[in-house]
């Protein structure tokens, strides 16, 4: 596992680089025009940890993509669709449509409520009609699973016939053959594990499915991958770092891109190759291995220096300045 440098120097470090932006003129514009690329719905639990609010920003961000649709799900779902609304603003891009799943109870501290609750609402529209209507509309969708998958299994009961033409799933969740550290035992992943029948539900629904489990995606930023996202030109990087203050002030744990890695994958798969397999989740959450036909493509090793390098291209400030770098770190 990497060795994460305390958060508060990542946030010196790009509150640092944005003044000196500005002192030296530089002007952060947002895009006005809807990207070509692979078309994306987002479908996320937002607001908890912060990685999820990484995946949004690279997904908005990512020439490769096109976000067609995004959708707040478990827990305080409308609170996380008027997060997802302040995020595509950051972004230019008022046209997508952005949903509210299923409210459920959730065990997670929503750290970054106080930005949520800035947000404006977005026009009320479900979850379920939201991915129903992007599902018709781009033909190839891919479905962006970044939480528990209730949201995927309202739409496959309600509406099967089209949960069935959805292009693919790319889900970050499960723990195959390790758990939340290299070398630990497998355990019931958050996503799976809130869940589990709607995860069961979405496993055996013969729809393709990538999976990225735990054993790809610990993601953790070290001092030069935050050194290049603290020199970060993106229109996101003072909301990025005020939510990860807000996550760090909430949470005992550090910051773990889990959800940014299904985003740069399905954009340039050769950042995490996808293994066929055969995939089980249990009553307990977990996800097993198990014989027979493959019903996923999974992502066991993730290219890390590929990963961070599309990552730093997308919201960072290219090549790093070893002299800045080190004086920004102190």
């Amino acid at each position: 596992m990497r060795r994460a440098l305390p958060l508060a120097m990542l946030f010196a470090a790009l509150l640092s680089s944005r003044c000196a932006l500005a002192q030296e003129g530089v002007t952060l514009h947002a895009p006005t025009r809807i990207p070509p690329g692979v078309p994306v719905f987002i479908d996320t639990d937002i607001g908890d940890d912060v990685d999820d609010a990484y995946a949004v920003a690279e997904a908005l961000s990512d020439p490769r993509l096109k976000v067609v649709g995004m959708a707040g799900a478990f827990g305080d779902t409308a609170l996380r669709a008027r997060m997802l609304n302040g995020l595509a603003k950051l972004a230019g891009r008022t046209d997508i449509p952005i949903a509210a799943g299923t409210k459920t109870v959730n065990p997670t501290e929503f750290s970054q409520r106080a930005w949520a609750e800035k947000q404006e609402a977005p026009a009320p529209l479900t979850a379920v009609e939201a991915m129903r209507r992007a599902i018709l509309a781009h033909p190839g969708l891919v479905i962006l699973e970044l939480a528990p998958e209730r949201n995927l299994a309202d739409l496959l009961r309600e509406d099967p016939a089209t949960f069935h033409k959805v292009g693919r799933i790319a889900l970050m969740g499960g723990a195959v053959r390790q758990g939340y550290s290299p070398g630990s035992k497998p355990v019931a992943e958050y996503n799976i594990a809130q869940d589990v029948a709607s995860a069961q539900a979405v496993f055996a629904a013969g729809v393709p499915l990538e999976v990225y489990p735990l054993d790809s995606t610990l993601a953790m930023p070290d001092a030069a991958e935050k050194a290049r996202l603290a020199a970060a030109k993106s229109p996101f990087a003072a909301t990025l770092v005020e939510l990860t203050r807000m996550h760090d002030a909430a949470s005992k744990y550090g910051t773990t891109l889990y959800d940014v890695v299904p985003v740069l994958a399905v954009a340039e798969p050769a950042i995490c190759p996808l293994t066929p397999m055969r995939l089980v989740v249990d009553a307990q959450g977990f996800t097993r291995e198990a014989a027979g036909a493959a019903n996923a493509k999974v992502c066991m090793k993730l290219d890390e220096g590929n990963f961070w390098e599309r990552l730093n291209g997308d919201l960072g400030g290219g090549p790093i300045d070893a002299t800045r770098t080190s004086q920004m770190l102190r």
